[in-house]
């Protein structure tokens, strides 16, 4: 609604642990009813950066959904995600978000990125290319992490986290 309502792209200095506490209790029914706990690792205390607050939401829900579908799909007893924020020497941030579903598929892993490929039944395959985009468009990255074992953890960077104690509290 707030996309639409906004008419473009409009920057604007973002709380990122604030972001996602909002996105988590978004998405807090579709975590209940799939049985998926989630820990905040937030560790990029009194952090600003300057983002599309609505893309950036769009971005974490798509992390988000993707973790879920992969444990619900996998039968995991005791889905866990976790979402973790580092503030970074070069003044970035990072997010990253880790599930312990059934991880990505070696022969995939290259190209879950790419148009149109999904492993979900339902999927179009244009949640990872679409946020891949608006991470690239705030000069950022997005990435897979070909390494982690034990489920899928996808992360990604930001420039420009701010540090101070003005507007920068994540405190709820």
């Amino acid at each position: 609604r707030e996309q639409v309502s906004k008419g473009g792209n409009h920057k604007e200095s973002v709380v990122p642990n604030r972001l996602i506490r909002d996105v988590v209790k978004f998405l807090e029914w579709e975590l209940d009813i799939n049985v998926v706990v989630v820990e905040l690792d937030l560790n990029a205390l009194h952090c600003t950066v300057r983002v599309d607050k609505v893309e950036i939401e769009q971005v974490m829900i798509n992390l988000i959904k993707i973790s879920i579908d992969a444990i619900s799909g996998a039968n995991v007893e005791r889905g866990r995600l976790v979402i973790g924020t580092n503030p970074r020497p070069d003044d970035a941030l990072e997010v990253t978000v880790t599930d312990n579903g059934p991880g990505i598929d070696e022969s995939e892993a290259g190209v879950v990125f790419d148009r149109f490929m999904t492993s979900k039944q339902s999927g179009m395959g244009m949640g990872l290319p679409i946020s891949r985009s608006i991470i690239e468009s705030h000069g950022g990255k997005l990435w897979l992490d070909e390494g982690y074992h034990g489920g899928a953890r996808f992360g990604f960077r930001l420039p420009g986290c701010e540090r101070g104690t003005d507007g920068g509290s994540d405190a709820e």
